[in-house]
């Protein structure tokens, strides 16, 4: 049975919902018409955030949301490999930009998925989170912070985590800001687990 990805987006600051018609930092896109050979039955999603106030990271993070997808699209090879390449420019751009600056640096976090038919593939850098609500309740990637994150954009390596789930109806995938983090997996579930997209936005 192939699986179609129905998305929403939820945008709030200082607990005041905002317009969601375009969170930065957020894509979803299935693949364009003229994708490389193996990528047109495939959906991406994207999360990037840079430390900083939302206002003057905004455009950054978007344009180089753009390039990411452009880059994946055209890539052949592995779902993983491909993931980790356009991380890996990705890591190498917020580099750059940190080094040019004159002001202070920011840091980076990055969750990249890949819906392909009943597959999900995960690849995240630095403080990033992502959370599958299903029937038995709610899986978080990473399930533990791990002791040590690098940001994306302080060093030319990166720390690399991979994920891969099956996938079923009903399953919801969350690409959330990693400043909610500290909340247990149960308080996201009424949002995850047994219920439709839009009352889970609600």
């Amino acid at each position: 049975m192939q699986l179609h990805a129905l998305t929403g987006q939820l945008y709030i600051v200082n607990g005041i919902e905002q317009d969601s018609s375009n969170v930065p930092g957020l894509l979803s896109t299935p693949a364009p018409a003229k994708a490389a050979h193996g990528r047109q039955d495939e959906v991406l999603f994207v999360h990037l955030t840079l430390s900083g106030p939302v206002a003057e990271t905004a455009d950054l993070v978007n344009e180089q949301l753009l390039k990411i997808s452009g880059s994946y699209f055209q890539s052949v090879g592995s779902v993983t490999a491909a993931l980790r390449r356009v991380i890996q420019d990705t890591n190498n751009w917020l580099l750059r930009l940190n080094l040019e600056s004159k002001g202070a640096a920011r840091d980076g976090a990055i969750t990249c998925a890949v819906q392909r038919n009943n597959e999900l593939y995960v690849v995240q850098v630095g403080e990033s989170l992502a959370l599958i609500g299903r029937n038995f309740g709610v899986e978080r990637m990473p399930a533990q912070q791990p002791d040590h994150l690098t940001p994306l954009g302080r060093s030319a390596g990166i720390d690399f985590r991979f994920y891969h789930q099956r996938l079923q109806a009903g399953d919801m995938l969350l690409l959330a800001d990693p400043r909610v983090a500290h909340l247990p997996s149960h308080a996201l579930a009424p949002a995850l687990v047994d219920t439709e997209l839009d009352l889970g936005l609600e």
